[in-house]
């Protein structure tokens, strides 16, 4: 063999050796990428739904009060008890009503009276005033003339003055009092024609009062029988035989039953999805295995705080109560669908992190030529995406992944954009899924 044909099978030996080192020392390097479980992105339907606890209740009740203070004679009706609109409710002891009537016209008479003699003993006292104040008077103006020639001290000069400033005080004090329980400005000095005795009295303060109770008790006579001012079913019955009512005591709460309705209290986070006319599903522990649909009719005007918590009161129409399931008092939770979305890219919740306010994953990009099933070596890649309606364990995503993507489910240390990873596939899947996973 000549010299040339070695040097050159030395040289393809070392070109063969070199390269099975090279290909060695990749071997080692794939050995110790890091393993990661791919998740293969799937198409899901997703629905996104409002739901709130409420109460059920009626549209339409009226709390009945007590316009009297009497006790109660009989009461006719019981709590549960369906009743029509004028139906006899509670009867009042109409015989103290009618006793209230007779004290109530005897103050008007005595307030009358009581108005004339003041009147009486107010002119009286002023007829004396004056009387004492020109006795003073004279006794004032002899007394300064004796004083003048001197037959009068000035000390007793100083005492008739004193007494004729005192009268003419006392009748000032006593036409004060007279002006103004006959309704005369307080300064008038009485010269002019006034209104007559009879319209004083009329005028007073305590005999209008009276006259006033009296119109009142007349009035209370009818509300002996108290009515019922809706029909409907007595949800709320406050008195019996033994009671004695008193004025602006609630005694009884009607609800129509043929228009029942759920109040519930909606998250502020929520309201921007619900909107009057949406559809409703209604649950209830009263009627467990049931569901009843219903309508959202009213939105409240404003957001109120409850504990920590900001909620909105909305309400929502029963449009069916079969069987009479539904009924006043009981609990209820409501459903509403507000979105929909079919065969959307669906993610595990823990498969994207947030970075600087933006959602990202790790997207397994496959090598040049990948084929489903021929390859376990991909290289990570950092993708932001967006997401949608949240599931009860996935999450919708509308933008930047589709349906088949391979991303990593979960972040894994050491894995950064750009690494390369090897992903194994969980022992307990089925066999007939391919390497991806799928």
């Amino acid at each position: 063999m000549t010299t040339g044909k070695k040097k050159m099978l030395i040289a393809a030996g070392l070109v063969i050796v070199a390269a099975l080192v090279t290909v060695s020392i990749i071997s080692k390097n794939k050995n110790s990428l890091i393993e990661v479980s791919p998740f293969t992105v799937e198409l899901q339907d997703f629905i996104r739904e409002v739901t709130a606890n409420g109460e059920i209740t009626s549209k339409k009740n009226t709390k009945i009060y007590a316009a009297v203070e009497a006790a109660v004679n009989e009461v006719p009706v019981e709590e549960g008890q369906i009743v029509q609109r004028g139906q006899i409710l509670i009867i009042l002891d109409k015989e103290s009503l009618d006793n209230k009537l007779i004290n109530a016209e005897n103050a008007v008479i005595n307030s009358q009276m009581a108005v004339r003699a003041e009147l009486l003993n107010l002119r009286t006292a002023y007829s004396s005033a004056h009387t004492a104040k020109d006795q003073a008077e004279r006794d004032f103006n002899r007394t300064a003339e004796l004083h003048k020639i001197g037959s009068i001290s000035d000390e007793e000069l100083r005492m008739k003055e004193e007494a004729f400033f005192i009268a003419s005080e006392n009748l000032d004090s006593g036409r004060q009092k007279l002006n103004f329980r006959e309704g005369r400005p307080l300064d008038d000095q009485r010269t002019s024609s006034f209104l007559s005795d009879s319209k004083i009295v009329e005028n007073s303060p305590e005999v209008a009062k009276a006259l006033s109770d009296l119109d009142i008790a007349g009035k209370n006579i009818k509300y002996y029988e108290i009515k019922a001012e809706s029909g409907g079913t007595i949800t709320d019955l406050n008195v019996d035989e033994n009671s004695v009512v008193e004025l602006g005591m609630m005694l009884a709460e009607i609800h129509d039953e043929t228009q029942l309705v759920v109040d519930a209290l909606v998250d502020e986070v929520d309201l921007s999805y619900i909107a009057v006319g949406q559809e409703v599903k209604i649950t209830s522990d009263s009627f467990i295995g049931k569901e009843l649909s219903g309508r959202v009719s009213r939105i409240a005007p404003m957001i109120k705080k409850i504990n920590d918590s900001r909620v909105c009161e909305i309400e929502v129409d029963l449009l069916e109560n079969p069987d009479k399931a539904a009924r006043i008092g009981a609990s209820a939770s409501i459903y509403i669908i507000v979105e929909e979305k079919d065969q959307s890219p669906s993610i595990p919740v823990e498969a994207y992190f947030v970075e600087k306010g933006k959602k990202w994953v790790f997207y397994l990009e496959p090598p040049e030529g990948y084929d489903a099933g021929s390859a376990e070596f991909f290289t990570a890649r950092k993708r932001e995406i967006e997401t949608g309606i949240l599931g009860i364990e996935n999450i919708e995503v509308t933008k930047g992944l589709f349906g088949d993507d391979l991303i990593i489910e979960g972040r894994i240390p050491g894995v950064e954009d750009g690494t390369e990873v090897k992903i194994i596939i969980d022992e307990d899947e089925d066999d007939t899924e391919d390497s991806t996973g799928r």
